[in-house]
């Protein structure tokens, strides 16, 4: 008879085990989804739902950002745990971290799981906006007046503010939200 509890290895040893598992944790935790493989998830799932339980406990603040720091030794996720994930996961009990299937991995055919909290909108992320180039209108130094390269319409974009002071509003990518 076989008692032994199961673990979940992962091909790798204890240490290196580890720090891949706090990684993703951290991971997801800041960026509310994650690409990976199927057995790597199996590492973050029940972790993840511990954690946010722990989060919801009556203990002080201070009392959960030493324990939690302790475990994730990250700050920004252990900040984003306590102010926006208590809050949006108050009333839920469990299932706070979805699991997708992907396509197997084209070079060696791992199974691929996309994971996601719950309550993130998925968003296409790092693709340029594209705009007509408008011609750029040179205006001749002359007394008092200033070369004028950009028109102010077209520094701003379709939100109307410009990340760089000057830029077109063509060159201007886009960056996560939230972070």
């Amino acid at each position: 008879m076989n008692n032994k509890t199961k673990l979940n290895k992962v091909g790798r040893k204890t240490s290196h085990r580890v720090s891949l598992q706090r990684n993703l944790l951290n991971d997801v935790l800041i960026y509310e989804h994650l690409t990976t493989t199927f057995a790597k998830s199996k590492l973050v799932i029940s972790n993840f739902d511990k954690l946010i339980t722990y989060v919801k406990t009556k203990k002080t603040e201070q009392e959960k950002s030493k324990i939690l720091l302790q475990k994730l030794q990250n700050q920004n996720s252990v900040s984003k745990l306590i102010e926006v994930y208590q809050k949006r996961f108050a009333k839920e009990k469990s299932g706070f971290l979805n699991v997708y299937k992907l396509e197997p991995r084209k070079g060696d055919g791992a199974k691929m799981v996309k994971m996601m909290v719950k309550g993130y909108v998925y968003k296409d992320i790092g693709k340029k906006v594209i705009t007509k180039k408008e011609s750029k209108k040179v205006v001749p130094i002359k007394e008092g007046k200033k070369a004028e390269y950009f028109e102010t319409e077209s520094i701003k974009s379709t939100s109307g503010k410009s990340q760089l002071k000057g830029a077109n509003a063509g060159t201007i990518v886009k960056t996560r939200s939230g972070i």
